[in-house]
């Protein structure tokens, strides 16, 4: 009885290690100024709780695509991951996003559009 029980633990314990592997997602949008005009070239950044960075830059028509990890753990029915994001322009404020919760879409992409406030970088 005991090694039933061992192995059913062993097994329980396997599904669920495999079960957490992490797996990517698309977060993607568009980047607009004040006035609604797309940017072109605006960097985005999106940092995990581990301090890891994803970047890349918005494309000619201000639309910005990020690769990003998250966890999936069916036996929760959890598929999340959080990231603090990022947008910078020269010749706008910074824009920044708090533990947003990146929640993988059965497309495979999240969308996240961002408008920016004129201002310094530094604001």
């Amino acid at each position: 009885m005991k090694q039933l029980l061992a192995f059913c633990f062993l097994v329980v314990f396997a599904a669920c290690v495999n079960a957490q592997s992490g797996t990517t997602s698309k977060l993607t949008g568009t980047i607009y100024g004040a006035s609604g005009s797309v940017i072109i070239g605006a960097q985005i950044t999106a940092t995990d709780s581990k301090g890891q960075k994803f970047t890349t830059v918005s494309d000619n028509n201000g639309v910005y695509i990020l690769e990003l990890p998250f966890t999936k753990t069916p036996l929760l029915n959890k598929r999340e991951a959080k990231y603090n994001i990022t947008v910078a322009y020269q010749g706008f404020r910074i824009s920044k996003i708090d533990s947003y919760v990146f929640v993988p879409s059965k497309s495979g992409k999240m969308y996240l559009d961002i408008a920016l406030e004129v201002g310094r970088l530094e604001d």
